[in-house]
């Protein structure tokens, strides 16, 4: 699924949904778990190592998801979703390299369907919704 944001100017990067390919036991309680991020790459190409990367909580994962962003500051289209989601976010820490703790930021406990509303909403505005914890959907204010 690609989607495009703005007009054909240029490219400056991807938001992409990535989804772990085989969710650890301990992650196994979150029933959505999407990593939503941002590239100048493609996300195939962001997510290549994943299993090397704490962002992808060091485990394989496949795009489902991505959208072109043209001629906007993609990080902060990127920003949008993830301050939308943020009550959302998975709460998870990993053990890295010399003992250092990575804390999870772009993970979220969100339907795949919601996500890409929301994502879609950032063109059209996004403000005018919230996300809707209980009932796990995006809704007008």
């Amino acid at each position: 699924m690609a989607k495009n944001f703005g007009d054909h100017r240029q490219l400056t990067g991807v938001i992409y949904v990535a989804k772990l390919t085989d969710t650890p036991s301990n992650l196994a309680h979150y029933k959505h778990l999407d990593k939503v991020g941002f590239s100048t790459l493609t996300g195939e190409a962001r997510t290549k190592h994943s299993i090397r990367d704490t962002a992808f909580l060091q485990q394989p994962v496949e795009i489902i998801a991505e959208w072109q962003v043209y001629d906007a500051n993609a990080r902060n289209v990127e920003g949008v979703p993830h301050t939308f989601f943020y009550d959302q976010r998975v709460k998870v820490s990993l053990k890295v390299v010399n003992d250092n703790l990575y804390k999870a930021t772009e993970s979220f406990n969100v339907p795949f369907d919601e996500i890409v509303k929301a994502i879609n909403l950032v063109i059209t505005g996004i403000k005018d919704y919230r996300m809707d914890g209980a009932a796990g959907n995006v809704v007008l204010k």
